[in-house]
């Protein structure tokens, strides 16, 4: 809720043919989608494009671009990266902390479902908490996380 400067209003006016806008209530909500999924506490003005993306559905699915397809395989890729060294990461701790680090499972399920070439990127999928449960259960039996 900050007023236009005189540039960045020549630029709105010349240049822009949509504004799309989000409640208070919207924002909130993007951020708790956030935290609930990424585990990440947002700043609400970052919150902001999720919101729109959330509250206008029809403008954004299946509007899929090559550019941004390649922008979404960079981040992916990029993530994919920090989580192999958050693995490997894992195997030098002692068995008995590397229960807390359980959720890489799911991240690593979400990462793997997000990298398919079929993705929508702006449809949420959440899991299921059989889904989320099962995964973290298999993790807990598996040599990285027991040892």
């Amino acid at each position: 809720k900050v007023p236009l400067k005189e540039l960045t209003w020549h630029f709105v006016r010349n240049h822009v043919t949509d504004i799309l806008t989000a409640s208070e209530g919207e924002i909130v909500d993007a951020m708790k989608l956030i935290w609930k999924r990424m585990k990440i506490v947002m700043e609400p003005s970052s919150a902001v494009p999720l919101a729109t993306i959330l509250k206008n559905p029809d403008l954004f699915a299946g509007k899929q671009t090559p550019r941004l397809r390649e922008a979404l395989d960079d981040v992916l890729g990029e993530a994919r990266v920090h989580l192999d060294a958050a693995y490997g990461l894992l195997a030098s701790m002692t068995p008995d902390v590397r229960s807390a680090f359980l959720p890489l499972a799911q991240v690593k399920r979400d990462l793997a479902r997000l990298m398919r070439a079929d993705n929508d990127p702006f449809v949420v999928r959440p899991s299921s908490r059989i889904t989320v449960l099962w995964t973290l259960w298999r993790a807990s039996r598996s040599s990285a996380f027991s040892g």
